[in-house]
Parts: C-alpha cells; structure tokens; sequence
C-alpha cells in the first residue's frame, strides 16, 4: 500500500509544490525514486517529503528546480536516499535543501560530477541540516561527496563518514571564491590525496564546534588542507582534530602558500601524525592561535616563516556574540 499526498498553494513569491510520498513496501520503490525526479525537473519551487528510503536506479538528473528541499520524516531515524555504489545524486542546483536524510553509498566516475552534491556552475546555496553523509566515492571525481565552486555551503548537525575522493576532499571540496560555514559536525574516516576531510583552494571556510577524528591524506592535510594565494582562509572556532594522520605533511591541517588568515579559536589538537599543522611558505597571509600554538606539533616549512606568519593571542578571533 502507498499513499501520495500532493498539495498546492500560491505564496507571495513562488507556486510551490509540497509532494509527501508514504510507501508501505519496499516494492514501492519506483514511485519515490520518480517522485523524487520530477521534484528535480520542474521549474517551480519543490518541497519533497519523504517518509521512507529510496534506492537510486541511476544518475539523478542534473537539478532544473529553482529552489528544492528534500526533507526526511521516518518515524525514528533519518531516511535513507542509497546509491547502490553506483549512482550519484545533486548535480547543479541552484538552492538545494537537504534536511534529517542519510545519504549512503553514492558512487562518480566522472571527473566532472561529484558524488553527492555538485554545485559548479557557481552562484548556488547549498544547505545541509540533520544528515549523514557515508561510504561515498569519488573514483575520478576529486572529491569523495561535495564540491561546491563560486557558491555557498551552510552545513549544521551533519556527519560525514568514510568518504572517499581520488584528489581533494574525502568529503568536501570548497573551490574558487566558495563560502562555506559548518556547526557542530562531525568529519570522521574520510580519505582522500589532499584534505583528508576538506580541501579549500581559494575559499573561505568557518567550523564551529565541529570534530575532525580518524582521517587521513596521503600527501598533505589529514583532516584539512588549505591551498592557494588567492583568497584561501579559514577559522575554527572550539573545534577538535583527534588522530587524523597524513603521510607526508600536516597530520591535521596543511597550510599552503595563502595570502589570507588561518585562526584556530581554542581548538583542540591530540594524536595527529605526522604532525598537527604542516605551515608553507606564505604570501602575505598568517595564521593565528587563540590562546596559544599547541606546545609541539607545529611544523613551519623553513626558519624564515616567523612571527609574522605564525602569531599568538585572540585579537583575530571572531566574539562569541556573533555566532
């Protein structure tokens, strides 16, 4: 047994369409993974409603909808939206809502798609609240799960587990003149050559109250890599890297040739190799630790990057007020 409620109604903006979607047997399957699809080819504003999984039989579609929000209601849990270690999910949405999902085994070959959202077209607002992001891969694709590049990701309450990108990013992959602000999430056992858990190439990025635990790059950055003159920084806020390993530079954090600001606002730092932060050579950028730089673990790339690269005291960190 199913039921499908669509209704209607007319804002001051926007015809929006709210689809809820009930199934009562896994048989079912095809109408939610359709329902899901038109919600993405239509040209109005969509509110989805799913209230039980849905197990993607190829490719989503390239997003047409203006403005999509895909929110899970499963009594007790979140619902699931399963690529089968194939498919992969949101390509080019324009503003896209992802809200109390569990978003697993989503699968790119392709270097231009990533996994489970691919915003690069620029311009887009992406949102994920209340979701796990899991065992996604992206074998040619850079990144394990998100790439976003001249757009903005807000990011609340999400973990994102045992990703896996081929280059930047086992989770995320912030690029050219991106915005990105998460809170109280979790980054754990992702994987990828550089950023373990997050690359940013010329973006700017805040964390606070996140965790970053167990993950690892082969080159540089096991949780986080931050690369590029170009505008690149970032601050974390109460934020803490436990075990995150890299093979070559920055056990935690890489930072690389920036000509902005890296702040780290009494974060914690425990059981990084091969280090806790790898520090290049800078442009005209610094980092900076509030209170203090942990007592070891700091790694500067030469003598000559000194105190005006690497600064003590909390003068740079944001008020708690304003967050």
């Amino acid at each position: 047994m199913r039921s499908v409620l669509t209704l209607w109604f007319l804002s001051t903006q926007f015809l929006v369409c709210i689809i809820i979607v009930a199934v009562g047997s896994s048989a079912a399957n095809s109408d939610l993974e359709s329902k899901l699809r038109d919600a993405i080819r239509t040209g109005e504003k969509q509110v989805v409603t799913l209230t039980d999984d849905v197990l993607l039989t190829n490719d989503l579609e390239d997003i047409a909808c203006p403005d999509l929000t895909i929110t899970g209601n499963c009594p007790g849990r979140k619902c699931v939206i399963d690529g089968q270690n194939k498919y992969a999910a949101f390509r080019e949405p324009t503003k896209l809502t992802l809200q109390h999902l569990e978003i697993v085994r989503m699968r790119s070959n392709n270097p231009r798609r990533a996994p489970v959202v691919h915003a690069n077209y620029g311009g887009a607002d992406v949102v994920i609240d209340d979701c796990t992001i899991r065992d996604s891969v992206g074998s040619e694709a850079r990144t394990g799960a998100v790439y976003v590049s001249e757009s903005e990701l807000k990011i609340e309450k999400t973990t994102f587990e045992r990703n896996l990108g081929s280059r930047f990013g086992g989770a995320i992959f912030l690029d050219s003149f991106s915005r990105m602000t998460a809170i109280e999430s979790v980054f754990a056992h992702n994987s990828a050559a550089i950023g373990g858990a997050v690359a940013n190439l010329e973006s700017s990025m805040m964390f606070v109250r996140c965790r970053f635990s167990d993950n690892s790059a082969t080159k540089g950055g096991g949780a986080i890599a931050l690369h590029d003159a170009d505008g690149t920084g970032g601050t974390f806020m109460r934020t803490a890297f436990t075990n995150n390993t890299s093979a070559e530079r920055g056990g935690a954090v890489y930072v690389g040739h920036i000509n902005s600001v890296v702040r780290f606002c009494s974060c914690q730092f425990t059981g990084n190799q091969r280090d806790n932060i790898y520090i290049e050579r800078m442009g005209r950028g610094s980092v900076n630790f509030c209170p203090r730089r942990p007592t070891a673990g700091i790694t500067l790339q030469d003598e000559e990057i000194g105190a005006l690269t690497v600064q003590d005291g909390c003068s740079a960190c944001p008020s708690p007020g304003r967050l």
